[in-house]
Parts: C-alpha cells; sequence; structure tokens
C-alpha cells in the first residue's frame, strides 16, 4: 500500500498561508475540509481549503491525489 500526503500537503498549506503573507492580502484561511459521504464516512483523500482576500474574493485551494 502506498501511502497519500494529502492530509499533510492541506495542513502545510493552510497553516503557513497567512504567515508567508508578508503583503498582508489575505484576510482568512478557512480550515482543511475533508471529502466526506452524507453519512460522514471517507469519501476519498481530497482535501478543501478555502480563502479570502482584502477584496472579500473567496479562492477554493484543492489537494488531490492523481492516480
Amino acid at each position: 500500500m502506498k501511502l497519500s500526503y494529502c492530509d499533510y500537503i492541506a495542513h502545510l498549506t493552510a497553516s503557513h498561508l497567512l504567515e508567508q503573507d508578508v503583503d498582508n492580502l489575505l484576510l482568512t484561511v478557512g480550515p482543511v475540509k475533508f471529502d466526506l459521504n452524507d453519512d460522514g464516512s471517507f469519501k476519498s483523500s481530497k482535501k478543501e481549503v478555502r480563502v479570502m482576500d482584502m477584496q472579500q474574493q473567496i479562492y477554493k485551494i484543492t489537494i488531490e491525489e492523481l492516480k
């Protein structure tokens, strides 16, 4: 079984965006959202992080393993 590092990459991305934003252009970085089924069970290793800039534009960063 090969390991997937989607959790690790998503965590690094979300936790370091604001501290690396030296120009203060980002307003918020949301939590890492997991790709789950309606019942809360694991659907895929895909992760999502939403970011809002100072003009209140929202961006979605997706971390997804390519097979």
